[in-house]
């Protein structure tokens, strides 16, 4: 156990790391437009602009019948996606297919959402700060077998996720982290070799009688 759940901390320290060498404190503007198409550069700490949020077409996590946050894609305002859903009434837009997962590069992670309403709100905003990271390794299986139910064609690896509201953790936080996990694993091994010992003396004694 300790030496899984050092191994654990170890990879989330490292994580935060990388993670942590192309955030800066002071986020750039980029379009959603300019990110789907190029990336966020050297900076993961971004003010998401000309976006449109398609709150017809969302995945959620609830615990209960609480909701605990909430994947919603993003397109460039004024593109094919945003024309299409605005020429469609609000009240048909869920029904209909306006969003191939092949459109999908910009996917928003909303972790206070609770509710559509807190959808909505988020969609009529100007901008949404918050990190980028890769949509690739930010899901756990079950979303993601959810959102390719839901998105037919999604491709992860070319694809971005938007955390709104959450920065990167700090160096200290991370170093903090890396060094508990390598410290479980060492006293996980040790207690471990401790056992294989103590095992092997048994033998050892019943060898000897």
């Amino acid at each position: 156990g300790a030496i899984l759940i050092g191994a654990f901390l170890v990879v989330v320290g490292v994580a935060g790391s990388r993670r942590r060498a192309v955030w800066n404190p002071v986020p750039q503007d980029i379009t959603c437009a300019q990110l789907a198409d190029n990336g966020f550069g050297t900076n993961s700490h971004v003010r998401l602009t000309d976006f449109y949020l398609c709150d017809f077409a969302y995945v959620y996590e609830e615990n209960l019948t609480v909701w605990r946050k909430a994947w919603v894609p993003a397109v460039p305002r004024g593109g094919t996606v945003n024309l299409a859903a605005e020429a469609v009434p609000p009240s048909e837009r869920g029904q209909t297919d306006l969003l191939p997962g092949r459109d999908i590069r910009v996917i928003v992670l909303l972790p206070k959402a609770r509710s559509h309403k807190d959808i909505e709100l988020e969609a009529k905003k100007e901008v949404l700060q918050g990190t980028i990271g890769s949509a690739a390794r930010m899901f756990n299986s079950e979303t993601k077998e959810l959102m390719e139910e839901n998105y037919p064609g999604l491709d992860y690896n070319n694809c971005y996720l938007l955390t709104v509201g959450v920065n990167a953790t700090s160096e200290k936080q991370n170093a903090i982290t890396t060094a508990v996990g390598v410290l479980l694993v060492a006293i996980g091994f040790f207690l471990t070799m401790r056992e294989w010992r103590k095992s092997r003396e048994n033998e050892w004694q019943t060898v000897k009688r």
